[in-house]
């Protein structure tokens, strides 16, 4: 129980959120809300109110089949241009992993809290032998045991067949420069005794021990940011808007959580960190209720304060513990890539892939390829786009409800150039043509001299969700070229959209690293 001082330092709801957030990012299956309440302990309307706001902000999606939430796919896509020190900083664990794994010819994983009393593997390195133990298929969290004062006198823990039968294991503990224990290293043994295993394991584990803990530490990860400088594009991104507005819905929404979300999003955009101050500004938020959201997130893991100036920082153990579904993700994202580049090449102009601000007022380029041409639209460079303003836009609202683009409508419309839409009726009949045609055209009406065409990208259920688009020189949108596109956006589009519906498992393959995250 934390004490009051720990309780004021924290916002309750925000730790909830994070608490159902990691429910349904520990399983690889769709997490019905009984089984988040159950595993969480919260309420079942507190769990309801979490997943609905987590699913309002994208991070979370709920499966039309089955009703569960599965993590939503389209938000590491986001996240990826800024998650570089992460991937370093796993990549180097999973080195030490796999050379400890090497050297035992045994199963090694790196382990984890769960929760108050159980522990979860979040990553291994599996032997080249014909008996080895298959983390993948264990149990996904371990109860912790009482062998303490065993523990202390040896330096390391065993157990035999507590976990699954016929397996022991030797491990040690992980920690932070300051001595923090973090974590610990494991190894799985087949057999039922560890007698004769210690001694000759124990060096190897020691030295991953040593690896393991010093990449936990400051200098360490400081270097991992300093490689990462300037590898983080400063494009908006969907959680750039100050506050939530949440609209009216049948689930009350919990603004904390939120806030709590685009706290994350924007910490992962500044490497190096940031202070109380600078959040409190960025997000329009006050120092107490920053501080706190802050205080929330490194109680959590996701955060951390280190370093001489005490700035803070996305935590290393977040990066262990997500990193099944970060590879995942990467390994999502190069499909995503390898058919925006196939688009770009074919098309000898940009494609880019593009989803909705939170606010459905702006359209956001989350990846994009660059054609082999000399001359070309570079998404980097250019400007807010107001949905209305571009094809990508366009193809977006055109299959919203006649409810949402009203409201579009009403709430006003920028107009960039002398071609752009000026009026809610312009604007109605030309959504109507996108309908009727299946893609969009956008003719200098955000850029002038900067053209391009665009289709849908829908979800499982079938509800357009993003916009795949090619930008080029307006001259070059001719209906001789349209004619050659849009097959081919729609060919793409039909590849895309599963992997953003969730079924990216299927397209991966049994190989890429999908086993499930560990929260």
């Amino acid at each position: 129980m934390r004490s009051r001082s720990d309780r004021s330092r924290v916002l309750d709801s925000a730790a909830r959120g994070l608490s159902v957030l990691r429910s349904v990012y520990r399983s690889g299956d769709p997490k019905q809300l009984a089984e988040v309440s159950a595993e969480t302990g919260i309420d079942k309307a507190g769990v309801l109110r979490a997943l609905s706001t987590l699913s309002s902000e994208g991070i979370i999606r709920r499966d039309p089949a089955t009703g569960g939430y599965l993590p939503d796919m389209r938000a590491w896509i986001y996240l990826m241009p800024s998650v570089q020190p992460g991937l370093s900083f796993v990549a180097a664990v999973q080195a030490a992993l796999d050379r400890l794994s090497e050297a035992t010819e045994v199963t090694a994983g790196m382990v984890l809290p769960a929760g108050p009393r159980t522990t979860a593997a979040a990553m291994w390195s599996e032997p080249r032998t014909a008996m080895h133990y298959d983390a993948a298929r264990a149990p996904s969290s371990a109860p912790l045991h009482a062998k303490l004062a065993r523990v202390r006198r040896t330096g390391y823990a065993t157990h035999v067949g507590e976990l699954s039968a016929g397996v022991c294991g030797l491990a040690l503990p992980v920690h932070t420069t300051d001595g923090t224990v973090r974590g610990a290293l494991t190894l799985a043994i087949p057999g039922d005794s560890v007698e004769g295993y210690a001694d000759s394991l124990l060096p190897a584990l020691r030295r991953a021990q040593e690896d393991v803990s010093r990449l936990l530490g400051y200098e360490a990860w400081a270097e991992f940011v300093r490689q990462a400088d300037g590898a983080h594009p400063a494009m908006m991104s969907p959680w750039d808007t100050p506050d939530p507005g949440f609209g009216e819905g049948p689930v009350r929404p919990v603004r904390s959580i939120a806030r709590m979300i685009r706290l994350v999003a924007a910490v992962l955009r500044q490497p190096r960190g940031v202070s109380v101050r600078e959040v409190a500004r960025q997000r329009g938020l006050e120092k107490t209720t920053a501080w706190r959201l802050l205080n929330t997130l490194v109680a959590g893991d996701v955060l951390w304060q280190d370093g001489p100036q005490r700035r803070y920082r996305v935590s290393p153990r977040f990066w262990l513990r997500q990193s099944p579904i970060l590879r995942t993700a990467t390994s999502l994202n190069r499909l995503v890539e390898e058919v925006l580049r196939r688009v770009a090449a074919a098309t000898e102009a940009t494609a880019v892939l593009v989803l909705p601000d939170r606010e459905m007022r702006h359209s956001v380029v989350c990846r994009f390829a660059l054609p082999p041409t000399p001359l070309c639209f570079h998404p980097e460079n250019a400007p807010d786009a107001p949905l209305h303003t571009t094809a990508a836009g366009k193809a977006y609202l055109a299959w919203q409800s006649r409810l949402a683009v009203n409201q579009y409508v009403d709430a006003g419309m920028a107009i960039p150039t002398e071609k752009t839409i000026t009026s809610g009726q312009q604007l109605l009949k030309e959504l109507e043509s996108v309908r009727r045609q299946g893609y969009a055209v956008g003719r200098e009406e955000l850029l002038l001299g900067v053209g391009g065409c665009a289709v849908p990208v829908t979800d499982a259920s079938g509800e357009t969700v993003a916009s795949l688009a090619i930008q080029s020189v307006a001259s070059t949108v001719t209906p001789a070229n349209l004619a050659r596109w849009v097959p081919l956006l729609q060919d793409a589009s039909k590849v895309l959209s599963p992997l953003l519906a969730g079924e990216w498992r299927q397209q991966l393959g049994p190989t890429s690293g999908d086993e499930g995250a560990t929260g």
